[in-house]
């Protein structure tokens, strides 16, 4: 099934279906002593017709179902400098609402784990559009064109996202509470925003060696993480229930030490549990340089007579008279200066290898290029295990991929990433 919602403002988004066998594994029950009943059979995966013991999970859209709408805006402010530079300060801020929450409107009561609202079903998982975003960002930055060869600039980001969801800007994974009754018990940091960031690049060009260097470096802070119990103690199937921070009536049992605090895995009743995302991993360091050498080679058609006609001096009209001299010679002094002045054009125009330079009046083009990503060779891992039940609890087990948290690369393979390629042209 897949439903597609548009409101009346054209904004659209679509809500999958869990499928046959996400129904199914809903239908499992994992017990707090560790068993597992209603596991579904072989029978039960091949055949979708069979209904299983546990009545069905259900998958339902509020009535009341509202599009997403955000608010932005933003203040920046802009000062020229002596010496080429340029400083910038800009103030944004962001306000979702109605961002989509999917939330269990059959889970059991709380304080009774037994006991559902309708008791025909399993858990029903509904589309709803409660959830609420808040983000206020400041950056300042620096940049300066030095000369035709070499710019720099550099940047640096703060700022605080919180919300009750992570369903937003087209994402549909993260979206149920840990608790279905209470959506302000998840209200905290966003995972995806790191609290400080920081950009620095620039462009240096060396015409002698017709070399141009861009270098690219990124460093933040970590971003946060969830730290979940790995219990299903509310009855919805979800395992997304938070701890309580440990106090003097924790046992033994149920104490995790942590380099995030100490952690109480059965919260008593009344104990207040630990704000969404409040930990973060270690930071993050990326660094990108690009080395570019190119040659032009092979004269143009028509290129050589033009020079040469183009070299060739030009005198004034004469006149009567030392006027007519003059002229002449002030006509003379004009063609000294123009026919020193090359085909290609103004001397420097577009740069060391552009069109007006040094390689405008020729034929052929090739480029070296060799592009290192990670140089220092920094290992940046990804988000821990945030599961206390889980052997690997603040663990990262793997890298990000490619250059960013989502730069597309193999996040298998190895830190550092040097490509070199060759382009010709003509």
């Amino acid at each position: 099934m897949l439903n597609a919602l548009t409101g009346e403002n054209q904004l659209s988004y679509n809500i999958a279906d869990q499928g046959t066998l996400g129904t199914l594994l809903q239908n499992t029950v994992f017990h707090a002593d560790g068993t597992v009943t209603n596991v579904p059979t072989i029978q039960d995966i091949l055949n979708p017709q069979i209904v299983p013991a546990q009545p069905q999970v259900a998958y339902r859209v509020a009535d009341n179902l509202e599009a997403p709408y955000s608010l932005l805006g933003a203040i920046n402010i802009e000062r020229q400098l002596p010496h080429n530079f340029t400083v910038y300060g800009v103030v944004f801020t962001y306000r979702t609402r109605h961002a989509l929450v999917l939330r269990d409107i059959n889970a059991p009561l709380p304080g009774h784990p037994l006991v559902r609202p309708d008791t025909n079903f399993s858990n029903i998982f509904q589309w709803e559009s409660s959830g609420v975003v808040n983000m206020t960002q400041f950056q300042v930055g620096v940049r300066n064109q030095l000369n035709k060869a070499v710019s720099i600039f550099a940047n640096y980001v703060t700022g605080k996202v919180e919300g009750n969801t992570d369903c937003f800007f087209g994402n549909q994974s993260n979206c149920s509470p840990s608790n279905s009754y209470d959506l302000n018990a998840d209200f905290g940091r966003m995972t995806w925003f790191p609290h400080h960031s920081f950009f620095f690049g620039g462009t240096l060009g060396i015409p002698k060696l017709k070399l141009a260097l861009n270098p690219f470096i990124i460093a933040r802070s970590g971003r946060f993480f969830n730290i979940t119990t790995g219990r299903d103690t509310n009855g919805d199937r979800l395992f997304l229930e938070r701890p309580a921070f440990a106090d003097a009536q924790t046992s033994a049992q149920e104490l995790r030490v942590t380099p995030w605090g100490n952690f109480d895995i059965n919260p008593k009743p009344g104990t207040g549990h630990h704000p969404a995302q409040l930990r973060r991993r270690s930071g993050l360091l990326l660094s990108q340089s690009r080395h570019q050498p190119d040659d032009w080679f092979g004269e143009l058609p028509g290129v050589a007579a033009a020079r040469a006609a183009a070299a060739a001096p030009q005198g004034g009209r004469g006149g009567a008279g030392g006027a007519g001299a003059s002229g002449g010679q002030r006509g003379g002094s004009g063609a000294s200066g123009g026919g020193q002045r090359p085909a290609g054009g103004a001397p420097g125009g577009g740069g060391f290898a552009g069109p007006g330079g040094a390689g405008a009046d020729k034929r052929y083009n090739i480029t070296f290029s060799v592009n290192i990503q990670n140089m220092f060779n920094r290992s940046n891992l990804d988000n821990p295990v945030g599961n206390l039940l889980s052997p690997l609890f603040g663990q990262s087990t793997q890298t990000l991929g490619g250059f960013g948290d989502n730069g597309g690369g193999n996040a298998a393979v190895a830190n550092r990433r040097i490509t070199a390629g060759i382009r010709f042209s003509f």
